[in-house]
C-alpha cells in the first residue's frame, strides 16, 4: 500500500526533559480558556500528539496542553515520558508551521443549524460544562432556534442573563459589520485603482512615482531639473517645464 504523501511525521515516545517550548510561540491564552483546556484534557484525555521538531527538538504545536501536563506531573522535579509527532524541518519552515497550527484564518467555522440538530439529538449534552462554549457562543449558535425562545430555557438560567447575551451579540454584530464596512471600502479602492477609474478625485491620491531605468539615468535627470538626488518627493511643475523645454533633458545639461 501506498504511503500517504501528507504524512511527514513519525510516532515517538520522548522523555518531556529532552524537548522545549519554543520561545518565539506568539501563542497565549487566557485563564478562563486554560481553565476550560484543563478540564478538556483531564475528561477526554490527549487525543493528539504533541508536535515536536526533530532539529531543534521545540515544541511545535501543542505548547498549552503540555503546560498542563507539566502542572499535572510536577515537572521538572518529576520528569515524564509522552508520544510526539515527531517531524523534520529547518527553524524558519518550524517557525511557520507553529503559527499556522494556531491561525485561526486556516480553521473551519461552526455550521449552528448542524450544531442545533446535535443538542436535539443528544440533549444531554451540555455545551458549556462538555464543550467549553461561553454563553456568548450559544447565542450565536441558539439564536432563533426552538431551543433559545422563551418557553424553553434550558441553555440560560435567567431571563435577564439571556438578555444581556443578546445586547453583546448586538454590539458584536455592530463591530463586525464595521470591520465588514472597512474592508469593502479599502476592496473598493483597489479596484477602482486598478479599473483606471478617476482615483485622483474620488480619494484625493494626488502623487505619482516615476521609475529611471538605473540609478544613473536618476542622477542626470535630478541634475537637469536642479533638484538634489535624495529628494523624495518634487513638485509636478517639473514636469511642465521638461515638457516646455524649459529644462534640458537631451545634449549638455
Amino acid at each position: 500500500m501506498e504511503n500517504n504523501k501528507f504524512e511527514v511525521y513519525q510516532i515517538q515516545t520522548v522523555q518531556r526533559s529532552s524537548i522545549h517550548e519554543a520561545p518565539y510561540n506568539p501563542r497565549k491564552i487566557s485563564n478562563e480558556a486554560r481553565k476550560k483546556l484543563k478540564k478538556g484534557l483531564k475528561t477526554y484525555g490527549l487525543v493528539q500528539p504533541i508536535v515536536v521538531n526533530r532539529k531543534t527538538m521545540n515544541v511545535v504545536g501543542g505548547h498549552q496542553k503540555l503546560s498542563i501536563m507539566d502542572e499535572e506531573y510536577k515537572y521538572p522535579k518529576n520528569d515524564y515520558s509522552l508520544q510526539v509527532s515527531m517531524i523534520q524541518v529547518d527553524e524558519e519552515t518550524e517557525v511557520k508551521i507553529n503559527i499556522f497550527l494556531n491561525n485561526p484564518a486556516a480553521q473551519g467555522e461552526w455550521d449552528n443549524e448542524l450544531l442545533q440538530e446535535i443538542k436535539l439529538s443528544y440533549p444531554d449534552i451540555d455545551f458549556q460544562k462538555d464543550l467549553a462554549f461561553d454563553m456568548l457562543d450559544m447565542q450565536y449558535i441558539f439564536a432563533g432556534s426552538s431551543l433559545f425562545d422563551d418557553e424553553n430555557e434550558s441553555l440560560f438560567d435567567t431571563k435577564t442573563e439571556q438578555k444581556d447575551i443578546v445586547d453583546m451579540v448586538e454590539e458584536a454584530k455592530k463591530a463586525d459589520r464595521l470591520k465588514a464596512a472597512r474592508q469593502a471600502e479599502r476592496d473598493m479602492r483597489k479596484a477602482d485603482n486598478r479599473s483606471d477609474n478617476d482615483y485622483q478625485a474620488k480619494y484625493d491620491d494626488y502623487t505619482l512615482t516615476l521609475v529611471f531605468e538605473n540609478n544613473a539615468a536618476k542622477q542626470d535627470f535630478c541634475k537637469r531639473a536642479h533638484i538634489e538626488a535624495k529628494e523624495k518627493f518634487v513638485k509636478s511643475s517639473i514636469l511642465y517645464d521638461v515638457a516646455d523645454g524649459k529644462i534640458n533633458m537631451r545634449g549638455q545639461p
